[in-house]
């Protein structure tokens, strides 16, 4: 399949030193599919990398030599590039990567108080989450709305915090996690059904006021604010990426009422439906 990508970029590269005084900066995020592909950069880049492989399977070698030692890299697993750092990451077949590159004096900081300073490795297991973090920066960086940078710096440390949970988390609190999956892969998948929070509780065998607690303690949402940020950046893709009306947007994404669904998606993007789509700067190739 060809190299999909949506890209999202603060400013451009030559302008980053003059961030570098700051506690924490996020340059640049996105996500592609492709079936081959090769990250080759003997000289790394200026700040840290993120890499979350969502499907596929991949190798990140010690060096660009053909002959170099090579880990298996599974569904699921983060890759974190300091600063500086030789970045080899090689895949044969078809695969979903999504990254955020940031920087900043209190980096090195953050990644002590969460453990994660001294791996470069993550196996959390297929984690929806990390990816709706992910494209949450992306969507800020490409929207640019009020306080996106704060915003921006805010969910790197939400995204940093949530793999030192899934790396530290004893057993019985990664099987709460996991009781969760089957509702929060069906709110990605079927985001525009109207399934109630009891629904939701008996997929996962819970009742639905510990279904509430423990689902707004993992992802810091409750499951229906959670729901609604997963139809609206739909809703932000369709825009850009189709003609359609947007009542039919609106419906497409599990909206009847089209004046209810604007007025929730100014109040998430800081612009109408009808401005997001002719002032969005979105690069996808």
């Amino acid at each position: 399949m060809p190299k999909t990508e949506m890209f999202a970029a603060n400013e451009p590269d030559i302008e980053m030193l003059k961030y570098s005084s700051e506690y924490l900066h996020v340059h640049n995020s996105g996500m592609y599919t492709s079936s081959y592909d090769i990250l080759d950069r003997p000289e790394g880049t200026q700040g840290y990398l993120i890499i979350y492989l969502s499907s596929g399977k991949g190798y990140l070698k010690s060096s660009g030599n053909e002959n170099a030692h090579r880990i298996p890299v599974m569904p699921g697993t983060a890759m974190l590039f300091l600063p500086g750092e030789a970045q080899y990451f090689e895949s044969m077949e078809e695969h979903c990567c999504y990254w955020v590159h940031f920087f900043g004096y209190g980096v090195e900081q953050i990644l002590n108080n969460c453990g994660l300073s001294r791996s470069r490795l993550f196996r959390l297991d297929k984690d929806s989450f990390i990816e709706h973090i992910i494209i949450r920066i992306y969507h800020e960086l490409d929207t640019t709305p009020p306080f996106h940078n704060d915003v921006c710096n805010g969910l790197v440390i939400d995204l940093l915090t949530s793999i030192a949970r899934k790396k530290n988390a004893p057993s019985s609190i990664l099987n709460e996690v996991n009781r969760l999956n089957p509702a929060i892969e069906h709110m990605y998948t079927h985001y525009f059904d109207n399934i109630s929070m009891e629904e939701y509780a008996a997929r996962c065998n819970m009742s639905q006021s510990h279904f509430c607690r423990e689902f707004k303690d993992y992802t810091g949402y409750s499951p229906i604010n959670f729901l609604k940020k997963i139809r609206l950046c739909k809703a932000m893709d369709l825009l850009i990426a189709t003609k359609l009306s947007i009542s039919s947007i609106a419906e497409t994404v599990g909206y009847s009422d089209a004046l209810y669904f604007s007025r929730i998606f100014k109040k998430f993007t800081g612009k109408s439906p009808t401005d997001y789509r002719q002032s969005s700067d979105h690069k996808l190739s």
